[in-house]
């Protein structure tokens, strides 16, 4: 259409208008592209979807949507929302026409973990509602190392350390006894997490935390129960044994790890001088070596 064509159907549009035909007036602004005079005539009739279309045209995306939503139609703006990256709009959107596990994934795509996590649970979406718990908690502790040397935010590590608490009652509900003793140990609960390490039948992980727990007899029946397939670091193991009085035991294991002055530590505990005489000799103790040699 060039400028004569143009300027014609713009002349007739304002006649409709003026006649009170303003349906067509939209519709022919429409048609040739005027978008904006489209989108306010339409407004005004209360043609509100017609509106936000014409809106769009316009590059108005932002105005489309938050002109349907006090006229009540807030399903038809989320997908506007949707389209410039309002998550938190159109989930605010999808919650007032009760769409409430759709509301928690647009949060969840914004990144506002702890919305979703909220929005999960009101759609009782339980495996969803950890997962956003979860990349909340993550996200808080990226913010947390960002924090430079000697800075400190109390309130920040008072959250996370609240939410993650909560995780760790929500997992150990469901019986997820390993997930929520990680989260116990990392917490440090020490005791609580051995408990449920135990439950998730991890024994060499509970004597670790039970060790932790400055509980070694308990650390102790944990490493009874380990089977053979379970992996125990031999630290734990010879620590367990030394503060248990199993010094036979923590002597051996300590000999295994190399740490020579530790396993003679250990041997003499046992009265076993001449084993204890020979690792003093390996950490090249000879005077320590020697005094044993004379007993």
């Amino acid at each position: 259409m060039n400028l004569t064509d143009l300027f014609k159907s713009r002349s007739r549009a304002e006649r409709l208008y003026k006649q009170g035909n303003k349906a067509s007036a939209a519709a022919l602004y429409m048609k040739n592209s005027h978008f904006e005079e489209a989108a306010r005539i339409y407004a005004e009739i209360g043609e509100y979807a017609e509106a936000a279309v014409a809106h769009d045209r316009a590059g108005q995306t932002r105005a489309a949507a938050t002109l349907l939503l006090p006229n009540k139609r807030p399903k038809e703006a989320v997908p506007y929302f949707e389209q410039i990256g309002a998550y938190r709009e159109a989930a605010d959107a999808c919650r007032a026409f009760g769409a409430i596990a759709r509301a928690a994934r647009l949060y969840e795509q914004g990144e506002l973990y702890l919305d979703a996590a909220d929005a999960y649970a009101e759609a009782g979406e339980s495996d969803r509602l950890l997962r956003a718990w979860q990349r909340a908690s993550e996200k808080m502790h990226e913010e947390l190392k960002t924090l430079g040397e000697g800075e400190e935010d109390p309130a920040l590590r008072a959250r996370v350390a609240t939410l993650d608490r909560r995780r760790a009652e929500k997992l150990e509900a469901f019986g997820r006894f390993l997930d929520a003793a990680a989260l116990r140990r990392d917490l440090g609960d020490h005791a609580h997490a051995a408990l449920l390490f135990e439950k998730g039948q991890s024994f060499s992980r509970a004597a670790e935390a039970y060790l932790d727990a400055d509980r070694p007899y308990e650390a102790l029946e944990a490493l009874r129960k380990t089977t053979r397939s379970e992996a125990v670091r031999e630290q734990v193991r010879a620590e367990i044994y030394q503060r248990t009085g199993e010094y036979n035991e923590a002597g051996s294991a300590y000999e295994a790890l190399g740490q020579w002055d530790k396993a003679a530590e250990a041997y003499e505990d046992a009265s076993e001088w001449e084993r204890a005489a020979g690792q003093w000799r390996k950490a090249d103790l000879f005077e320590r070596a020697a005094g044993l040699y004379e007993r």
